[in-house]
């Protein structure tokens, strides 16, 4: 049994991710500023499910969740990050404020979310650290300036 804590899992790959996770009787800390994580977290499993309603460009939230994380199940063995903001705007249109909160959930979140986590990924005996991305990572579209999801999906990509 492992401890996993998910970034963003209301919806998606994080959703699917919590469930297989309990499925297979890992324990899971969620974290999403959605309500609706609640009945995520709610849904059966072999493991338990910690939910945290938290805004996760919050740079406090990653050292709550590790923290809670530790306490109420002894260390954390994979983190998961699927979170991720899209803005789409005119270029002349972004703001400062649009701009900082695409760096701070889509940049900074993964990396003190890593940060706090490291201590103790370094103890567990099998680590994982998990980034989801789109290809927009490397194919850029108008108006995304700071987050470039694809209008059509990508063939032959192949994970190494």
């Amino acid at each position: 049994m492992a401890t996993v804590i998910v970034a963003g899992g209301a919806t998606g790959i994080g959703r699917a991710c919590v469930g297989l996770f309990r499925e297979r009787g890992d324990n899971v800390v969620l974290i999403d500023h959605r309500p609706e994580a609640q009945a995520v977290a709610d849904e059966s499993g072999k493991g338990e499910c910690l939910f945290l309603q938290r805004d996760l460009a919050d740079p406090a939230v990653p050292k709550e969740a590790v923290a809670l994380a530790v306490e109420r199940f002894g260390g954390v063995d994979t983190l998961l990050i699927t979170a991720a903001l899209m803005v789409s705007s005119a270029l002349e249109d972004w703001t400062n404020e649009m701009w900082d909160r695409t760096v701070a959930l889509n940049l900074k979140m993964p990396f003190f979310f890593t940060q706090a986590a490291a201590p103790y990924l370094k103890a567990s005996a099998n680590p994982s650290i998990v980034f989801t991305s789109s290809t927009g990572a490397i194919k850029g579209h108008a108006g995304m300036s700071a987050y470039q999801p694809p209008r059509r999906p990508c063939r032959g990509w192949r994970v190494v």
